[in-house]
């Protein structure tokens, strides 16, 4: 048995019995081997080439990786313990079981140290002279993607697959099909098109609330939705929000494993959302980190207590977002690791996590006291990224201030470090303490500040404070707008909380796009989600209602403009099934003018006699005009059957032009891939090319005048706009004439 060559504290014991071994003698000495993996350069360096690397060995913080394994050579480096290789990979593997938001990030940081030491303790003064930085920022690539500008026809729906691809959807087909064949029970398989109408389903639940999903369906009038019980069986909604799965349980790595991943369940959704989400905007200059929650009262292992916030159980993620509120990332906080316990340096780790593809491009980013220190900004200033934020006096490496009792309202101290990094303290109330890396100490402003006898007064403030009051809410505008219309049914699956959280995410990302792109409609968020929905139904709904008796016809889903309403064209263009809608009632444009006459003008085109224009009872009765007897409740049999074989004949007549305007509508849908069918397009385009050019007619211009009948008096039959009045007990004798005629038919 080997002797130690020394004893071991028992901080060093503790330490070694992380690596379930105690170390010998031998291991106890440093070799050449190990300084030449000193010297090596880590996988990751966000730091200066100045900056000092070396750490004490109680001072390290282990952060997520992004890859499978941790890099060694680094935790060698900065953990500066020696011990047995084998050993250190194996805990190195089990420090990456914590998870983050991606598993496939541009930059791999494996180890993130405290900044207690990494830059040394920094000198304050108020002699120091603060340079401002040059931060002149390019803003002509920033804002929304030129893949999505570049699209023809955008709609919303269109906009919301390209943060939420049509690649999900088919994982999640193949994954809940999946799940349904390991439940060994007979299923019917979804679909792309099925789980599109899910998800409509619940976007429609979201703005139409009820407390239960089984509400919808309730034979109970006052609880059934017409619009949704046709579009899906409860039943079958039911078996889709209990199988919905986007990856496979079977291969799940269980709990204490290498690659154990507390998010492995939705792990491929919020790896393929934080690719679009940063693929489909660049960000402005001004950015902001901080943190949501996402309301959960169950039983999970990364369910968060905060007690000061609104919501206080539930999902932590961290987020930055940009100056238009749009979210560029996120991350899931999971807690603590089982391996190391609490992270020391979380908000720090966080941010960097955050700012990883920004460096070199002088963006600034803001961010409240959980986040700021001294060692954070420094490293950010060196990679031309500032920062600004609210910090807590008691953090290590700051300056002390003046006492709270020397200064009034209104006034600040301040004080400027070695590094460049300016610290506040600024008396309102309370005393509020900031950190900033870019704002001069004497530039101030003025804030408005209500006094004890409630009128309004100006405040003098640092103007640090003015930018930081500006630009520190991103985060918190796209919860409001993320919880407008957000679903919020409880579920005893913690991850449908999730899954749902982050489709409205993909939504809220998808309308703040929507309304930079230039020369758009402007729709209210209501009416986004609205589109969204209604387009990714609209193929459910034509169905469904081709489906319904023809008497008792639907009210259709539709956009209603300012003006008038209208039919959206994802269902006007859909099949053959486009009827008008029930609308409130209107006034009409003739009867609401002020101009008003007694005569009726009515335009017919060429009427020969012995030939009758067919109308509703809303025309006058005339001699070329036959319209239904009025139904005063004494109608004969004959008169009755009158009404009926007109209404009939308007009907066919009416079909008729239906059809032939709807086959130049299917034009627009029908696919010419296929050969047979461009050669009988471009047959018929030539046949209705020779009959224009046979008639001399010239395109996109009106018809010549002399095609018209001259408009004379003398030929009233084919009068147009021409008032004409007859004598009306023999325009009702006709119509009692042609009446018999009909009756003596049948």
């Amino acid at each position: 048995m080997l002797r130690h060559t020394r004893s071991l504290s028992k901080k060093e014991i503790e330490k070694c019995l992380i690596f379930d071994d105690i170390p010998s003698g031998s291991d106890l000495e440093s070799s050449d081997e190990d300084h030449d993996d000193y010297d090596k350069d880590p996988d990751f360096n966000l730091y200066s080439d100045n900056d000092d690397y070396y750490l004490d060995e109680n001072e390290i913080d282990f952060a997520p990786s992004t890859s499978s394994n941790l890099n060694s050579t680094s935790l060698i480096k900065r953990r500066k313990l020696n011990t047995n290789f084998d050993e250190l990979d194996q805990f190195s593997n089990a420090t990456s079981t914590i998870s983050t938001y991606s598993q496939t990030n541009v930059l791999n940081k494996s180890v993130l140290i405290r900044p207690i030491n990494s830059i040394g303790v920094p000198t304050w003064s108020t002699e120091y002279n603060f340079t401002l930085p040059d931060i002149m920022f390019d803003d002509s690539q920033t804002g929304v993607c030129n893949e999505i500008t570049e699209m023809v026809d955008i709609t919303p729906l269109k906009i919301f697959l390209k943060l939420f691809p049509e690649d999900l959807f088919e994982l999640i087909v193949f994954q809940t099909n999946l799940y349904a064949t390991q439940q060994n029970k007979p299923y019917k398989p979804t679909s792309v098109e099925e789980i599109k109408i899910f998800f409509g389903i619940n976007m429609v639940m979201a703005m139409k609330k009820l407390p239960s999903y089984r509400d919808y369906w309730s034979t109970s009038s006052d609880l059934h939705d017409h619009y949704i019980s046709p579009l899906m069986q409860m039943n079958r909604f039911g078996w889709l929000l209990g199988h919905i799965h986007f990856n496979d349980n079977s291969v799940q790595p269980k709990k204490g494993d290498l690659h154990y991943d507390r998010l492995y369940k939705i792990r491929p959704l919020l790896s393929r959302l934080s690719q679009t989400f940063a693929e489909c905007y660049t960000p402005h200059q001004n950015v902001a980190v901080d943190e949501s929650m996402v309301k959960f009262k169950g039983r999970s292992t990364i369910k968060q207590y905060m007690k000061d916030k609104p919501i206080k159980r539930g999902f932590k993620i961290w987020m930055l977002c940009d100056s238009s509120s749009y979210n560029l990332k996120f991350q899931v906080y999971t807690g603590k690791s089982d391996v190391i316990g609490v992270e020391k340096g979380l908000g720090a780790r966080v941010v960097m996590d955050m700012v990883e593809n920004l460096p070199g491009k002088n963006h600034i980013v803001f961010m409240d006291n959980f986040f700021t220190s001294h060692d954070l900004f420094k490293i950010l200033k060196d990679n031309l990224i500032y920062a600004v934020g609210t910090v807590n006096a008691s953090r290590k490496n700051l300056p002390k201030l003046k006492n709270d009792k020397l200064i009034l309202r209104g006034e600040y101290d301040w004080k400027i470090s070695n590094t460049g990094i300016v610290m506040y303290k600024w008396k309102d109330n309370k005393c509020v303490h900031l950190l900033s890396s870019l704002h001069s100490p004497k530039d101030t402003g003025n804030v408005n500040r209500k006094s004890k006898d409630g009128n309004q007064k100006l405040v003098s403030c640092p103007k640090v404070l003015i930018d930081y009051n500006k630009n520190m809410n991103f985060v918190d505008n796209f919860d409001r707008l993320n919880s407008d219309y957000k679903l919020d049914r409880k579920s005893m699956k913690w991850y449908l909380r999730l899954i749902f959280h982050f489709v409205e995410s993909a939504i809220t990302n998808s309308y703040i796009i929507h309304k930079e792109i230039e020369n758009m409609p402007k729709f209210t968020n209501k009416d986004f989600h609205r589109s969204i929905y209604n387009d990714l139904l609209a193929n459910k709904i034509i169905s469904t209602e081709n489906k319904s008796s023809p008497v008792t016809p639907k009210a259709r889903p539709s956009v209603i403009s300012s003006k008038k309403p209208i039919v959206m064209e994802s269902l006007r263009y859909e099949s053959s099934a486009h009827q008008p809608i029930r609308t409130t009632s209107r006034r009409c444009a003739n009867c609401s003018t002020k101009k008003k006459t007694d005569s009726f003008n009515l335009d017919l085109f060429c009427v020969q006699s012995d030939y009758y224009i067919l109308a509703d009872s809303a025309y006058p009765l005339r001699k070329e005009v036959m319209v239904p007897y009025k139904d005063n409740g004494h109608l004969t049999r004959n008169q009755k059957e009158f009404n009926r074989k007109l209404s009939s004949c308007r009907i066919v007549v009416e079909h008729a032009f239906g059809e032939l305007k709807q086959r130049f509508r299917q034009l627009y849908f029908l696919k010419l891939r296929k050969v047979e069918r461009i050669v009988k397009v471009i047959h018929s385009c030539c046949v209705l090319h020779n009959l224009t050019s046979s008639h001399e007619l010239v395109m996109f211009e009106d018809p010549p005048e002399e095609d018209f009948i001259p408009l004379t008096t003398e030929n009233q039959g084919y009068g147009f706009n021409i008032e004409v009045v007859y004598n009306d007990r023999y325009v009702r004798l006709l119509r009692d004439d042609l009446c018999a005629h009909i009756s003596n038919q049948t």
